[in-house]
């Protein structure tokens, strides 16, 4: 699970580095973006500051460097991560483009639903998909939405037949998403 958890991250980090040359037209990692802080559910970095909604007791906070916050679930072998990417010189990228980004690095990718939620009051877009992470299958719900000058990316990523086992802790930390301030 470590070994795919640090693949996630690499792929993270190109993901940012893709979105970076889109928004700005350079090749550089937006923010580098270490965790600053969470406490309880609130994410806070500077004056930005956003909730998640509850996490199962046997879900796992651990570092990441290039997550906000990152849960690991052992039992399940899943990890779920949310990020925020906040510039003052934002340009308006579709949430499709956006999403996009979220599969390099994937191969054999298979979208499985795609579909329009409401997060925070905010249109997101949200997918599930399988496909091989360092040649080995794994199945991820992904959801991305955009607010004010922020882009964030939420995801849960496991092997095909787990997916189940924690796909509802996924659906409470996103339904309880909430931007306190940016």
């Amino acid at each position: 699970m470590l070994r795919s958890l640090r693949l996630l991250v690499w792929l993270r980090c190109l993901v940012r580095m893709g979105v970076a040359a889109i928004l700005a037209g350079g090749w550089f990692c937006l923010g580098g973006c270490p965790a600053t802080g969470l406490k309880g559910s609130v994410y806070y970095d500077g004056d930005m500051r956003y909730r998640v909604g509850e996490i199962g007791k046997d879900w796992r906070f651990v570092r990441v460097s290039e997550n906000n916050i990152a849960y690991i679930h052992e039992g399940y072998n899943a990890a779920i991560q949310i990020n925020s990417t906040c510039r003052k010189d934002y340009e308006d990228v579709p949430l499709r483009i956006l999403t996009d980004h979220l599969f390099y690095g994937l191969t054999h990718r298979k979208v499985l639903v795609q579909e329009r939620r409401r997060i925070d009051a905010r249109d997101a877009l949200y997918t599930e998909m399988t496909a091989r992470m360092d040649g080995r299958p794994v199945k991820a719900a992904l959801l991305v939405m955009k607010k004010n000058r922020c882009i964030y990316d939420m995801a849960y990523v496991t092997l095909p037949w787990n997916f189940g086992l924690g796909v509802g802790d996924f659906y409470r930390v996103i339904a309880g998403f909430r931007v306190l301030s940016q």
